[in-house]
């Protein structure tokens, strides 16, 4: 069985090109294997084994009872698992090369997994987590509306980094829901045709069109003759092209509906 195993170690490392790492926890593993499925005689309080002479003399009873020591030495299911799995390897191997008729410990069953409880924030971590923004910064509103809404919602992470403002009713705030919003301060103002808002770095802002129309939006004055003219080739060359791929889409069949920004 010592030539198999390194046969099998062999094939790990030219054909499935194997790890250092891999090829010697699988080395261990069998080593162990055989080294209990050989032993002469009992080990003192050990799970009692046969002693095999061949390949073929391996069953899955001879499987299980090497589990079954192992797991009275105090192993964890983890690693009973990823013993077994090497075990299975190892005679799908055997039977591929015709050196074993099947594979015994495809009769084992893998071990069930343990499956800690998950952990949680106690009902004082989690109204301190929601009262750590302090101040009227508007950065801290913010994380603080951020914290809320993650807490009172229960939605996940992701979700919550993919909202948008349509998602949210500006209108008709819900004020239970969210309530850092009471205390969040800002301007109202109406813009006319032709007129201009300024708007500093970090604000928030939400935009609502009481008509149907074309808006532009000026970020930041390019502070260079290079960025000022890949501005104006977004505005005047990127703008119809993008256009122009929308109308492709949908004639193509590609989008079944087009909506004006």
């Amino acid at each position: 069985m010592e030539r198999e195993i390194r046969d099998f170690v062999r094939y790990l490392k030219v054909e499935r090109g194997a790890t250092g790492h891999t090829l010697r926890n699988y080395q261990s593993d069998l080593n162990q294997f055989l080294k209990f499925m050989t032993a002469p005689a009992e080990a003192e309080g050990s799970i009692p084994a046969r002693r095999v002479l061949g390949l073929e003399e391996i069953d899955h009873l001879g499987i299980r009872s090497y589990l079954a020591d192992l797991h009275r030495r105090g192993l964890k299911k983890s690693s009973l698992a990823r013993k077994l799995a090497v075990l299975r390897s190892f005679f799908k191997y055997l039977r591929r090369e015709g050196l074993q008729k099947g594979n015994p410990a495809r009769l084992v069953s893998m071990p069930r997994q343990e499956r800690p409880l998950p952990a949680f924030l106690t009902v004082d971590e989690a109204a301190a987590l929601m009262e750590s923004p302090t101040g009227d910064d508007r950065f801290i509103l913010r994380d603080r509306a951020i914290l809320e809404t993650f807490y009172s919602t229960g939605i996940r992470l992701s979700e919550l980094v993919g909202l948008n403002r349509e998602d949210i009713d500006f209108d008709n705030p819900d004020f239970d829901k969210f309530p850092a919003l009471k205390q969040a301060k800002g301007y109202v103002t109406e813009l006319k045709h032709g007129e201009m808002l300024y708007m500093p770095e970090g604000y928030c802002h939400y935009m609502k069109y009481l008509t149907p129309g074309f808006s532009m939006s000026l970020r930041a004055f390019p502070s260079s003759i290079v960025k000022l003219s890949k501005a104006a080739y977004n505005v005047f060359i990127m703008r119809h092209i993008d256009n122009f791929m929308k109308k492709e889409k949908v004639r193509n069949g590609l989008i079944t509906k087009m909506k004006k920004h």
